[in-house]
Parts: structure tokens; C-alpha cells; sequence
């Protein structure tokens, strides 16, 4: 199976997690999910990544009671997005683009052209630096 139909199905099981309604059904799995999603928000592409923030933030709204001592982990990995920020900055407005084309190249993330970024899909550090990533939180919390 190549990279891009793993990637859809990860993003498709993703997508089925986000929408399970939040009930006494999921209460008892609810620790064991965050858990889940807040790995994979370190390690996932980006489009994943924003479905795992979406969780994440949707089971704390839900299950607060149960969730108070997962808080922490996901606090980190939000200030460490925030603390590499100047060289994620760096990464996509300053770095010139490798190709002048600006559809996506095979294992990249988006083009060279506006709102695309040269960012290897198996590179986790240049994954974890996303844009969105650090839009995300900021964006689920305040709504």
C-alpha cells in the first residue's frame, strides 16, 4: 500500500473518531483516545494532526471531570510549538521554493505557490512545525 492511501485511511478512521457523539458510550474510552490523539498530534501529517486537536479539545469540553490530569501533555506540545516558532517562521516564508511549479511534488505537503510549504510528509521534526498546528488550539478553544 503506498504512503498516500495509508495516509487517507488514517485520515478516514481519524474523521469517524472525530464525529462519535460524545456519550456515556465513549466516557470510558475517553482517556485512552486523548491519549491517542495526543501522540499522534506529534507524529501525524497535518491534516490529521488538526482532526487530533479537534478531538482532543471536543473530549476536554465533554469529559472535563475525567480528563483534569491529561491536561499537561497537551499543553506541552502547544508551547513547543509556540517555542520553535521563530525557525518554523524561518522554514516556510524564508526558505525559497524548490520547484516552480505549484502543484504539490510526490512527499511533499503543498506546493511552492501561496499557501503551500516544501515540508517532506516522513520528516516528523518539519511536521510538528506546521502552520496549522499552532493556528489549531487557538482557533478550537476560542470557539
Amino acid at each position: 500500500m503506498e504512503d498516500g492511501q495509508e495516509q487517507k485511511i488514517r485520515n478516514i478512521i481519524l474523521e469517524v473518531l472525530g464525529r462519535l457523539q460524545s456519550s456515556e458510550f465513549l466516557k470510558p474510552h475517553a482517556v485512552e483516545l486523548l491519549r491517542l490523539c495526543t501522540r499522534l498530534v506529534q507524529v501525524e501529517n497535518e491534516e490529521n494532526a488538526v482532526i487530533c486537536l479537534r478531538i482532543i479539545l471536543e473530549l476536554h469540553k465533554n469529559f472535563r471531570a475525567i480528563l483534569e490530569t491529561e491536561v499537561q501533555p497537551l499543553l506541552d506540545i502547544i508551547q513547543k510549538l509556540y517555542q520553535d516558532l521563530p525557525s518554523t517562521v524561518a522554514l516556510v516564508f524564508c526558505q525559497p521554493p524548490t520547484s516552480t511549479s505549484s502543484t504539490s511534488a510526490p512527499g511533499t505537503l503543498g506546493g511552492g505557490g501561496p499557501g503551500g510549504s516544501q515540508f517532506p510528509l516522513g520528516n516528523e521534526q518539519a511536521q510538528s512545525r506546521t502552520p496549522t498546528k499552532l493556528t489549531e488550539p487557538v482557533l478550537c478553544v476560542d470557539t
